[in-house]
């Protein structure tokens, strides 16, 4: 069906809705073109197809299930990733086939089968738009010191062709350099060659700009970069110029494919910037170089899509707060604005997290139409939402889908998440208060294959196996953009909540702290730690839930804990005559650390044990990988 035709039943479609509305009281909806949207991922096979194949008979049928799914849903829009690297899910004369769609990059389906062209086809019958989603400067995901994705890249790769382009980040990842002309051509290119070859909806790119502000580039700013005052200011400009020329030209090869982008939430905090909003995380204007802003204030793209992946009254990054500070920005101007949603949240939450079932994701929607600029949502993402039998059914009632049989791999469920956008457990990615390690629950949660760290290079290769083997157990996660942060500090609630969880401690309580909340995350578990003895607090009836936890704290914690599972042996103080610092373990700890030593939990590093200092996450990862496997729980 080519757009004009689109068009036309469109209209009508309109037109049967305005007279059905005259007795029908459809509630709740926005006015006329609502936004109701999800991304479907391809990256890691989250979401299509479960796992890679040549069959055009397979990719056909998961196509069919997603599309089937979305519609009973309601979703009227779907933002198929179909450039997750330097790679393509359609034919293309610039990127080769996708290792994610067949296995190995460059070779094609069979027969000829193009999954763009079927996915448009396909959705278009069922009045669901499809957007293209392309991720413009990541070359390799999963990428090791041995560079073995990268060798594994297609020779017709751009990368490939023009090492020249390249940049090696310090996540050992590669990604195309923001700051070159040629580069910027690329990408242009490869966008219009999209919308010629497709009838397409719309292009669509998430927030992975410059991957942080680590970046190597001095040569091409040597190069490229007079008349700037910093290396900040003309990475800006630099991604500047790539959303004014994609806007320009898509709209110059097809007026009617739109352009939009879904950055993450935050543009900058008002402590950095005065027009920046109240809050407190990591921001797009200065880590990704990122002035989202600037791109929906000018209309340089048809819509931004803000990803607020926060609760509402979560004091950092409120939901409420930021909803407010987008559509506040925007008034006056045509750029639309969608809220990026973390519908995924919910599967798998913990009872006492707020993102449990779905009154969060319900109270997130109402909002969204009280506030006037804000005219539709996008969920992340399809295999979470749609596979989460309760939000599937909430959905469908709010959007006004009509339920069908559930077909499709159920297995999605036990695929990593990646997000389009920094996602956070109870902090954003580098806030100045520690992200949590604790699944509350992240965007790199799984319940099963472990994932791979951006961040978790060959130092720490130590603890490489158990964070991945937590994150398989849901008892830790990322912190989001693909990243663990291994060396952040973890705070004295997430921990204790770890060991809740490692231990399945379990019991009910209604005495807590008098400075620990009631509907936080980690509430119940802190009550119950206080009750069965593991934590006595810091005085007069405080925890400071969220204070650091220093090394000879962790190890207090942690040895009451494991009282509670096993009769441990009170071992000799002489052992912390080992450690060259033994005389700065406090009093209270000399037991609890001599005990852990003993049982091998911990063993301190260069003869120091460092009691004083705090435990970061990779430390604390050990630490519960130890127990999980003392106790093989």
């Amino acid at each position: 069906m080519n757009r004009l035709i689109r068009k036309i039943v469109s209209v009508l479609l309109c037109l049967t809705f305005v007279t059905a509305s005259l007795s029908i009281n459809v509630t709740p909806a926005f006015a006329e073109e609502e936004m109701r949207g999800i991304w479907v991922s391809t990256v890691l096979n989250l979401d299509y197809p479960t796992a890679p194949t040549t069959s055009k008979a397979a990719l056909k049928s998961e196509a069919d299930s997603i599309i089937a799914g979305c519609k009973e849903m309601g979703i009227n829009n779907i933002f198929l990733q179909i450039r997750p690297c330097s790679d393509a899910f359609y034919k293309s004369s610039i990127y080769p086939w996708s290792a994610y769609l067949t296995g190995k990059q460059g070779t094609a389906p069979e027969n000829g089968f193009d999954p763009l062209t079927y996915w448009i086809s396909k959705a278009h019958s069922e009045n669901i738009k499809v957007h293209g989603w392309i991720n413009p400067y990541r070359i390799t995901k999963n990428n090791d010191v041995k560079d073995t994705e990268f060798n594994s890249l297609a020779s017709s790769n751009p990368a490939k062709l023009h090492p020249d382009y390249i940049v090696k980040y310090t996540d050992n990842q590669y990604y195309f350099d923001p700051g070159l002309p040629e580069v910027r051509k690329l990408l242009v290119d490869a966008a219009v060659e999209i919308v010629n070859n497709y009838d397409i909806d719309g292009i669509h790119m998430d927030d992975y700009f410059y991957p942080g502000t680590g970046f190597n580039d001095s040569l091409t700013f040597a190069k490229y970069g007079s008349g700037f005052t910093s290396v900040e200011a003309w990475r800006r400009n630099n991604t500047d110029l790539l959303i004014k020329e994609l806007g320009e030209q898509i709209h110059a090869a097809d007026p009617d494919c739109i352009f939009g982008i879904s950055p993450s939430g935050i543009w900058a905090n008002k402590a950095t910037m005065a027009e920046g909003s109240d809050t407190k995380g990591n921001e797009s204007y200065s880590n990704y170089f990122a002035d989202t802003r600037k791109w929906a204030q000018n209309e340089w793209i048809d819509y931004i899509a803000p990803q607020i992946y926060w609760n509402i009254g979560y004091g950092v990054a409120d939901y409420q707060v930021l909803a407010n500070w987008w559509a506040d920005q925007l008034k006056g101007c045509n750029t639309k604005l969608y809220i990026g949603m973390a519908t995924y949240r919910s599967s798998g939450a913990a009872a006492t997290s707020v993102w449990n079932g779905t009154a969060e994701v319900e109270r997130q929607l109402n909002l969204n139409r009280q506030i006037g600029k804000i005219t539709g949502e996008i969920h992340f993402r399809y295999g979470l939402v749609a596979l989460n039998t309760p939000m599937k059914a909430f959905l469908t009632s709010y959007y006004g889908g009509k339920p069908t049989e559930v077909t499709g791999n159920t297995s999605q469920q036990e695929k990593p998440t990646e997000a389009p956008a920094p996602i956070v457990t109870e902090a954003p990615t580098e806030a100045p208060t520690a992200a949590p390690v604790v699944n509350e629950p992240a965007g790199e949660t799984t319940t099963a294959a472990p994932i791979k760290f951006s961040d978790m290079t060959a130092f720490y290769n130590w603890a490489k196996e158990p964070v991945n083997k937590l994150v398989s157990l849901g008892i830790v996660s990322g912190v989001g953009h693909g990243k663990f942060a291994p060396a952040n500090n973890v705070r004295r609630a997430d921990f204790l909540l770890m060991l809740v969880k490692v231990l399945g401690l379990q019991g009910t309580t209604s005495d807590n702290f008098s400075d620990v909340a009631s509907g936080k995350y980690y509430a119940d578990a802190v009550a119950l730690g206080k009750s069965m003895g593991i934590v006595s607090g810091t005085g007069n009836n405080r925890f400071d839930p969220e204070g650091y936890i220093t090394r000879q704290d962790m190890m207090v914690m942690t040895e009451k804990a494991l009282a509670l599972k096993a009769n441990l042996a009170n071992a000799d103080l002489k052992t912390l005559n080992a450690f060259s610092d033994y005389g700065k373990i406090a009093n209270y700890a000399k037991q609890s650390v001599a005990n852990l030593v003993l049982i091998n939990i911990v063993s301190g590093s260069k003869g120091r044990i460092n009691p004083t200092s705090y435990t970061t996450r990779a430390e604390s990862a050990i630490i519960i990988y130890k127990i999980y496997k003392l106790f093989d729980v």
